[in-house]
């Protein structure tokens, strides 16, 4: 199976970007901005770091304005991390209906699937990277397009795993050098952007998830019409 080439592949995401940019500016800005913002300006109490031992996190938060104790920290993460989630799951559902309130509805009926399987996918990968680097890089690699299995097919959490490793092991190379391609250019933005102080982070979390939600987007919806056809 031969997929869209690699620069095919990013001009018809920037196209698909580019006619519904207003729609997804608005999701990240709500939905991966605030997050983005909060994560720049709020830090852990340094009395509250010391009872952990760890003299390298002293410096961590030293750039943070709202200095908070360490459990409410952990709250505003959590709420960060479940709204970038969902906006995760908003971005993947509009792309099916370009709509953002029937995209929102849906979203909404979905979301604790999407979560599970979201958390069923990290966990793994993560126990892959602890075990040995490449067991959780191939990982990331086969789970890629689970997030769209759920919205698109219903499928659940080990079901929907399974589903995109499948869907993956139908042109691996393809889909590996690909994501390396993405991830790689990803990381020269991300390297620039981190001269802006604050700001630097929250462009590239409005601008650039949208477009990496859209490239894999690309990438499941070229799959299922081959395997269609």
């Amino acid at each position: 199976m031969k997929l869209v080439g690699f620069k095919k592949l990013l001009q018809d995401s920037l196209n698909l970007y580019r006619k519904n940019f207003k729609d997804l500016l608005i999701i990240s800005t709500l939905f991966f901005g605030i997050p983005a913002m909060l994560g720049g300006l709020v830090g852990v109490e340094p009395a509250e770091l010391s009872k952990f031992y760890w003299p390298e996190l002293k410096g961590l938060f030293q750039n943070a304005i709202f200095v908070l104790p360490l459990r409410q920290f952990v709250i505003v993460i959590l709420l960060a991390f479940l709204m970038n989630n969902f906006g995760t799951a908003l971005i993947v559902s509009y792309l099916k209906h370009y709509q953002i309130n029937q995209s929102f509805k849906e979203t909404l009926s979905k979301y604790g699937f999407f979560l599970w399987t979201s958390l069923l996918s990290g966990i793994i990968i993560s126990l892959g990277v602890l075990v040995f680097i490449i067991p959780g890089v191939l990982a990331y690699v086969f789970f890629i397009l689970s997030n769209y299995l759920v919205i698109y097919e219903n499928k659940v959490g080990i079901d929907a795993l399974i589903e995109s490793a499948r869907l993956v092991k139908k042109c691996f190379t393809g889909i590996a050098l690909r994501i390396l391609g993405l991830i790689s250019i990803l990381f020269l933005f991300s390297a620039g952007l981190s001269f802006i102080p604050y700001l630097g982070n929250i462009v590239f979390s409005v601008l650039l998830i949208p477009f990496s939600i859209i490239y894999y987007y690309l990438i499941y919806n070229q799959l299922k019409k081959v395997i269609i056809s």
